[in-house]
């Protein structure tokens, strides 16, 4: 089944503020899936500020205005046998595609929708998670991480593909907490955020997707060239 074909079966709706629900109701089974794309990665990021789309990512999960860091990670846990976790790639940031019983959908919905929208980082967590994204860089396999930039670099030598991974040590290293709160307020929310809801999903779930995830604005990302 081709990918359009596919989203063809969910309920497309923009909500006020641009961003998308996809909704995809079926009742076989008391379970529901959520999941949340944001379309900015590495390749937006500004050049003096490599490598923050990856580190934002990484603040996920930590402290905010309502979930403590860990009781954020319990919450989740509880409510859907997972870990808390997220992947940033060349244009978008994605949560982990979270299953669950469906009266839990809700506050997991409440708990991401904090996570990407309310961040209130403690000084002594930004500074812990900088060294915990630092030596994930380090970590990288030399001859993998050589062997990707050759290859990415060689297609897409005139694309930001080919130059931009979110691996600046020495960006990451002098990041502040303003800088990358800056980039999450513009750019984290509106017309740059994808909601997917899909399984046992009830209207009521749609209706609290519609309030949480359509209230905050932000700006478009520069637009990246086209892949020839």
């Amino acid at each position: 089944m081709t990918v359009l074909k596919e989203l063809s079966r969910y309920d497309r709706k923009v909500l006020p503020n641009g961003a998308t629900l996809l909704v995809r109701q079926e009742t076989e089974a008391p379970y529901a899936t959520f999941r949340a794309r944001i379309g900015y990665g590495h390749c937006h990021d500004p050049t003096e500020l490599d490598g923050t789309a990856h580190f934002a990512e990484h603040m996920f999960f930590k402290s905010n205005q309502k979930y403590s860091a860990g009781k954020l990670e319990r919450e989740l846990q509880w409510l859907t046998g997972m870990d808390s976790n997220a992947w940033t790639g060349q244009e978008e940031i994605y949560t982990e595609l979270y299953l669950m019983p469906t009266e839990n959908l809700e506050k997991v919905m409440d708990i991401i929708a904090y996570a990407i929208y309310n961040p209130h980082v403690k000084p002594e967590e930004f500074e812990k998670e900088r060294l915990i994204v630092l030596n994930e860089l380090r970590e990288l396999g030399k001859f993998q991480n050589y062997l990707k930039k050759s290859v990415f670099g060689t297609l897409y030598a005139d694309h930001p593909y080919g130059s931009r991974f979110g691996d600046n040590v020495r960006t990451i290293s002098m990041l502040k907490s303003e800088q990358l709160d800056r980039i999450r307020t513009t750019y984290f929310g509106g017309p740059n955020l994808i909601v997917v809801l899909a399984g046992d999903v009830k209207d009521q779930h749609v209706r609290v997707a519609e309030d949480i995830f359509g209230s905050r604005n932000a700006e478009k990302p520069v637009e990246l060239p086209e892949v020839n």
